[in-house]
């Protein structure tokens, strides 16, 4: 059996390259124009102690480049995938228990799938979903599920057409059971910008509720929310929307946003606002933070000025609200020291502080690609794509 061609992770659109760090003049052009809120909006940052631990390195054997998500149960285990590596070359689910690491499924490529890019999640009664972006018939992604007692068991396949292909999102999973997630390309077949579905329970059968068109926006990446009722999610061409689940009353969120690049899904606060990362972004092209408030409006709060401060660029993985009301996230590239393989951070919506509290140096990791999920006591896990000991990557732990 043939591998397939791996999955290349966010396309390059628009005129921004997320290698390109903003000049100091154009800084100083943004602070002229912003006044004073530029002191919090784009330069408040402060460095932190927090205590990391790597709790296991890649080894290829075993998994190798995971860039999805984690998941916590109540029990406290964490699950996670690899998008390479295993025991067939095509990724693998994992589970771990404090630092004791177990292989749950090796992905076959073909009918099994293949590539895990999206992020897992675990749902009250201990069942697992998660998606790959590649394998099933014919190629364009599935969607799994693993019940307690380990068993895994493919619920379906996008069929590469009006359903979507390439699944590099999450699932969602609401009271009534149902799971909804998106398909990053296909759908209509001439635009070829991904679809929104939502897959029933009962009979898991697939159902398309949003087909995206470019102009209502494009190529969805990251896990969608429900908040108040509506879907909420991304698309990677700057486009934030909301849509009812049953796919009525769909709106782009207005903003300031039109070249900005989404890749991170939103986290809702207690507040009713709305916060995500862009990697790139309005200040520059090393990535900004933004928050939509409950009217709707949008503004950027803070800029990731890299190039002069050594606060880490390019974030890509979804914020999280600690239990201490900060937000915590990665950023996938640049930090203090030689190394610039990324950070781990917290931002305070209330001051507008930006804080590092790790900077990755290769040996523990390096490109943290997806966001941090939190436990009851605030301690915070993630994944690096690449780095610790063999170079295939990283599970760790931070507690700020």
């Amino acid at each position: 059996m043939s591998k397939p061609v791996k999955v290349h992770h966010f396309p390059v659109a628009g005129r921004h390259s997320a290698g390109l760090p903003m000049s100091s003049p154009r800084l100083a052009f943004i602070c002229r124009a912003l006044g004073a809120a530029c002191a919090t909006a784009f330069l408040a940052t402060q460095v932190q102690a927090a205590q990391f631990s790597v709790l296991h390195s890649f080894d290829n054997t075993h998994g190798a480049t995971p860039v999805g998500g984690l998941a916590l149960d109540a029990a406290g285990n964490l699950y996670g995938t690899t998008s390479d590596g295993g025991a067939y070359a095509y990724g693998t689910l994992f589970k771990m228990t404090g630092r004791a690491f177990k292989t749950l499924h090796n992905f076959r490529g073909g009918k099994d799938g293949a590539t895990p890019e999206g992020s897992v999640m675990v749902d009250a009664g201990g069942n697992l979903y998660g998606t790959t972006s590649a394998g099933g018939l014919p190629d364009a992604g599935t969607v799994f599920t693993v019940d307690p007692t380990g068993r895994y068991r493919k619920l379906l396949a996008l069929d590469g057409a009006a359903q979507g292909r390439t699944i590099q999102a999450g699932l969602f999973k609401d009271a009534d059971g149902s799971l909804y997630g998106s398909a990053t390309y296909g759908g209509d077949p001439v635009a070829d910008f991904g679809t929104l579905f939502r897959i029933d329970p009962a009979t898991n059968s697939l159902a398309t509720i949003h087909t995206f068109l470019g102009d209502d926006g494009a190529l969805p990446m990251a896990t969608l929310i429900l908040s108040n009722g509506n879907l909420r999610g991304t698309g990677y061409g700057g486009t934030l929307f909301a849509v009812a689940p049953d796919g009525s009353s769909y709106a782009r969120i207005a903003g300031n946003n039109a070249d900005a690049i989404f890749v991170a899904g939103q986290t809702a606060d207690a507040d009713g606002n709305f916060w995500g990362v862009a990697m790139v972004g309005f200040a520059g092209d090393e990535g900004d933070i933004y928050r939509v408030d409950p009217t709707g409006a949008f503004s950027w709060v803070y800029s990731f000025d890299d190039a002069n401060l050594g606060v880490g660029r390019n974030p890509t993985g979804t914020l999280v609200l600690g239990t201490d009301g900060l937000l915590y996230g990665t950023t996938r590239l640049g930090g203090a020291g030689s190394c610039r393989c990324g950070t781990v951070f917290s931002y305070d919506p209330r001051t507008g502080v930006h804080t590092t509290l790790h900077d990755f140096t290769g040996r523990d990791g390096f490109e943290p690609w997806a966001g941090l999920v939190r436990d009851a006591a605030g301690n915070l896990y993630g994944a690096t794509k690449s780095g610790g000991k063999f170079g295939y990557g990283t599970v760790f732990s931070i507690t700020p």
